[in-house]
C-alpha cells in the first residue's frame, strides 16, 4: 500500500467532495486527483519507475499539496 493508493481509496470512498480552499480558491478531490496522475504521467514518461525516488522542491501551499504526498507514488505504480 502506498500513498496513492490511499488517495484512490479515499475518492472511491467519500466521493468528489471538495478538499482545499485557499486565497479564494477550493479544489475537489477529482481535481487532485487529475494534478496528480498529468504529475505522475509525466514522470513516467522521464523514467521513473516502481522503487524510485522522486525528490520534490516546492512552496508550502496547497497547490504544492497533491503532487507532493501521491504524484511520486503514483509515477512508480
Amino acid at each position: 500500500m502506498n500513498v496513492a493508493h490511499l488517495y484512490r481509496e479515499g475518492l472511491a470512498r467519500f466521493g468528489d467532495g471538495d478538499v482545499v480552499t485557499f486565497e479564494g480558491r477550493t479544489w475537489t478531490r477529482a481535481e487532485q486527483a487529475d494534478r496528480a496522475g498529468r504529475l505522475a504521467t509525466v514522470l513516467r514518461g522521464l523514467g521513473v519507475r516502481p522503487g524510485d525516488r522522486v525528490a520534490v522542491v516546492l512552496p508550502n501551499t496547497p497547490t504544492s499539496a497533491s503532487p507532493t504526498t501521491r504524484s511520486p507514488a503514483s509515477a512508480a505504480r
